[in-house]
């Protein structure tokens, strides 16, 4: 593929002179971008990130449901507010992990997919 100097305006290999300046034809540099695998290295890590929190969550939860309980007045608080509490956030932190796992598998079939 060649290429005209002044206005840039790309002509087949057969062309010699551009028809818009009557410039004379240069090939055209071709300049090869590195792959980049920094999208699939944080992917990666977002993935073991999320199975860390799904397989930890239980203990997440409860560690943060007492803190929330050690942080306001116990006395006004039954044990099913504490389990309600406690499943709230357990669930919570399994849905984020679930989403964030389907996210990094969608991205790696259609990497691999391409």
């Amino acid at each position: 593929m060649k290429q005209c100097p002044k206005c840039n305006s790309e002509y087949e290999e057969e062309y010699t002179i551009c028809s818009d300046c009557n410039c004379e034809l240069v090939e055209k540099e071709v300049i090869e971008e590195p792959e980049n695998n920094n999208g699939k290295i944080s992917k990666g890590f977002l993935f073991i990130l999320a199975i860390v929190l799904i397989l930890f969550s239980p203990i997440i939860s409860f560690k943060l449901t007492l803190i929330y309980f050690n942080l306001v007045d116990v006395q006004q608080y039954s044990a099913e507010n504490f389990k309600w509490m406690l499943g709230a956030y357990h669930q919570s932190l399994l849905v984020v992990g679930i989403i964030i796992c389907l996210h990094c598998i969608l991205y790696f079939y259609k990497s691999h997919k391409s």
